[in-house]
């Protein structure tokens, strides 16, 4: 009988449906504030068990300093020695080029040598660092390769010119082609020349449009972007100079392409 009473008990029908939303609710925000806690932890907020562990992980960084020196800081060296070697005594510039040279060839982080490219790219009158330069056109990360082309953009040397037109003609980057093409703009020689009226014709537009800047700079004529009429120029044409337009090319009109 007892059993009976327990189950008259029990809602049944439409009390059923609204007993059991009201069990569900209360197991759902039951559980919900378990997370929420869990997640929380008391007042010391989400991150309590690592506020405990915070020593030691200073520590072991205080350790992994101590050892060698951490990645940021080393860019941050980096960084520091490409605004002042310029300045240093040539006996010093040339300790440290050799030192640069050697990290080249061992160090395994793409980043790391292309900020020695950027610390160099400052003394590239000094043979000994231009030859440095030079020879990490044949790195094989593309970022390294185009801080190379870049970084020649400014240079006469004579194998400057011909790195920059080895990249352009050859490197497996069409940015690292693009940017070598472009950068042999301030390099002044027929050869050059030729070879950039050569990439007019190219079937890529970065390719070409690369050739046009680099022919602008070298010509110093400007067809607003055109390079049907820089061709046209090039061949002894009657063409006349054209401000770019912003309509036909916004980023040309604002830069006096």
């Amino acid at each position: 009988m007892g059993n009976e009473r327990s189950v008259s008990n029990f809602p049944t029908g439409p009390e059923y449906v609204e007993f059991f939303a009201s069990q569900r609710k209360r197991v759902s925000s039951a559980i919900a504030s378990g997370i929420l806690l869990t997640v929380l932890g008391c007042t010391d907020g989400p991150f309590y068990e690592l506020k405990k562990l915070n020593p030691i992980i200073q520590d072991q960084w205080k350790k992994d300093r101590a050892r060698r020196p951490v990645y940021h800081q080393r860019v941050e060296e980096f960084q520091r020695l490409r605004t002042a070697i310029a300045r240093y005594p040539v006996e010093e510039q040339r300790r440290y080029i050799e030192l640069l040279a050697n990290t080249a060839k061992t160090e395994t982080s793409p980043e790391i040598r292309r900020h020695i490219v950027l610390v160099l790219s400052e003394i590239l009158e000094r043979p000994d660092a231009m030859l440095v330069v030079t020879e990490m056109a044949k790195d094989k990360e593309s970022k390294v390769r185009l801080e190379v082309a870049k970084s020649l953009r400014n240079s006469d040397a004579p194998n400057a010119t011909e790195t920059l037109l080895m990249l352009a003609a050859s490197d497996k980057s069409d940015v690292v082609r693009n940017m070598a093409t472009e950068s042999l703009g301030n390099h002044k020689t027929e050869e050059v020349k030729g070879f950039l009226a050569k990439q007019l014709d190219s079937k890529q537009p970065g390719a070409q449009y690369a050739a046009y800047l680099a022919l602008k700079e070298h010509t110093g004529k400007s067809f607003g972007g055109d390079a049907s009429k820089m061709r046209a120029f090039l061949k002894g044409e009657p063409v006349e100079e054209e401000q770019p337009s912003f309509l036909a090319a916004p980023m040309d009109f604002f830069l006096g392409r």
